[in-house]
């Protein structure tokens, strides 16, 4: 209830909105291997976060488009390795990158105040590099995650909805789901620190 999000509404109401959404599993690399590939991640080897390597040999969205004049790009989290590492050279070489057929790519691994402006400004330079041919390219944030680490500037986003001195502005967490209730009270555990003030 409390999210700020006037881009998503603005492409919401100058397009066309979609209500429903399926997601081969709920776990991040084995859903990022369904993304990526169009299988099922039992099928594509990698049914959990600590399965092997997604085989790059597997059709994918990248070796299906670059054949026919696609750009490819990847920012972001990569998760398709074993557990949570990036590819063994990254970025020293270009071995990864090559076998996944992607042209320009930023990994991470965990969430900080740059990550999400680091994987933007280079999505976007991607954009602008390619606007005028076919591209593709996985923009995978980190942001379902924990912990989220916001710079003070993503914060102040929000000044005008908490105020820990004004009873008005206080997180009422009732009015979260079941689900990201428990989310926030494990968030305020694994940082004390980080108080959005509990009705």
């Amino acid at each position: 209830p409390y999210s700020k999000t006037p881009n998503l509404d603005r492409m919401a109401k100058q397009g066309t909105m979609f209500t429903q959404f399926y997601v081969a599993v709920s776990v991040s690399a084995p859903s990022r291997s369904a993304l990526m590939t169009g299988q099922m991640p039992n099928k594509a080897g990698k049914p959990s976060n600590e399965a092997p390597r997604l085989n790059p040999a597997l059709p994918n969205v990248n070796n299906l488009l670059k054949p026919v004049g696609y750009a490819t790009g990847h920012f972001g989290k990569w998760h398709l390795a074993k557990g949570f590492a990036l590819p063994v050279n990254y970025p020293k070489d270009d071995v990864e990158r090559n076998e996944y057929k992607i042209d320009d790519w930023l990994l991470f691994t965990g969430p900080g105040p740059t990550v999400a402006k680091s994987v933007t400004d280079r999505a976007l330079s991607f954009i602008d590099k390619n606007k005028n041919t076919p591209f593709h390219m996985f923009v995978w944030y980190l942001w379902p995650h924990l912990g989220v680490n916001p710079s003070p500037e993503q914060v102040s986003v929000y000044d005008d909805v908490l105020d820990p001195a004004d009873p008005k502005k206080q997180v009422d967490i009732s009015k979260f789901s079941p689900i990201i209730q428990a989310k926030y009270k494990q968030i305020k555990q694994l940082n004390p620190a980080y108080d959005l003030t509990l009705k």
